[in-house]
């Protein structure tokens, strides 16, 4: 009787310790989020740091068993409290062990939690171009799949704008600290960004002037970046350089006429006494293109 009842209680153990193992595998786990752009972690909108408080937005998909995608949770708004990259809001769970389920983030938050955000228009002309505006319309997006078993989700933001950074170099005889402003025409200011899909483009309508007034240029010295939807350019983009009263001019080509989603295209200008000089010169944050030309002062 000794043996049976040693048995008996061997059996029982085994058997709470399995249903204890399934109740566990029941339990719902929350999804943990962080963020990076591209490969670093302090890297962000308009190439500055996390703000504390910034909030992205994250839909979840997962196909049933008619292979039909379901959101259980959609436009969810997730904070980074200290700006260190880990968002936190409204927890969301992993039910099923099996399953993978394809979480959609976009930056910056708009619209409502549990409410697919509609398509965002917006323009990029002079007065968005200034480095505490520049966020509000510098896209970012990216995809990521997760399970119960692998809970952390580590988005990679993408930038979805295309950016343009200028330097003006000291040539012979001419000082650019006396650049009054610089423009450029050829660009569609006004454009759309889809959160769903991580879209961003110009809208199809006439292009603009861009004017940006500029003061205490220092020679070799990169200047802000502009910010603007990824576009087919007419032809190329004319860059025109007013310094002393007289404007300098000079054609900007694209590869393949387009600027491309998620890159910077960066232009060396060397001015001197009778016109300018463009050339090529490597990005780092976004993707690299380069870009070749000739000014003449006109």
């Amino acid at each position: 009787m000794r043996k049976i009842y040693f048995f008996a209680v061997v059996a029982l153990a085994l058997a709470a310790c399995d249903n204890d193992d399934k109740y566990v595998d029941n339990e719902p786990v929350a999804a943990q989020i962080t963020a990076n752009i591209g490969n670093s972690i302090s890297s962000r909108a308009a190439g500055t740091a996390w703000d504390t408080g910034d909030k992205i937005g994250i839909t979840t998909f997962r196909e049933n068993e008619q292979g039909v995608n379901e959101s259980k949770y959609v436009n969810m708004e997730y904070t980074t409290e200290n700006g260190e990259g880990k968002f936190t809001g409204t927890p969301m769970y992993f039910q099923d062990a099996q399953a993978e389920v394809t979480f959609t983030a976009y930056y910056p938050f708009t619209g409502t939690e549990g409410t697919a955000p509609a398509i965002i228009e917006n323009n990029t002309r002079a007065e968005q171009q200034t480095l505490g505006n520049q966020p509000n319309f510098d896209y970012l997006w990216d995809s990521r799949v997760g399970k119960k078993g692998q809970p952390n989700i580590n988005f990679e933001f993408a930038h979805k704008m295309s950016k343009i950074t200028m330097t003006f170099q000291d040539g012979e005889g001419t000082d650019v600290n006396k650049i009054e402003s610089y423009s450029f025409d050829g660009l569609v200011l006004e454009g759309t960004f889809n959160p769903a899909t991580g879209e961003a483009k110009a809208k199809e309508m006439d292009s603009e002037t861009l004017t940006l007034n500029v003061e205490n240029v220092i020679s070799g010295t990169a200047r802000p970046s502009i910010i603007v939807y990824p576009q087919t350019t007419a032809g190329q983009v004319v860059l025109r350089i007013v310094k002393d009263g007289q404007t300098y001019k000079c054609e900007l080509a694209f590869a393949g006429g387009e600027l491309k989603a998620g890159t910077d295209y960066q232009y060396t200008i060397t001015l001197n006494k009778t016109g300018a000089k463009v050339t090529k010169s490597e990005i780092h944050p976004w993707s690299l293109q380069t870009g070749t030309g000739d000014a003449t002062m006109e």
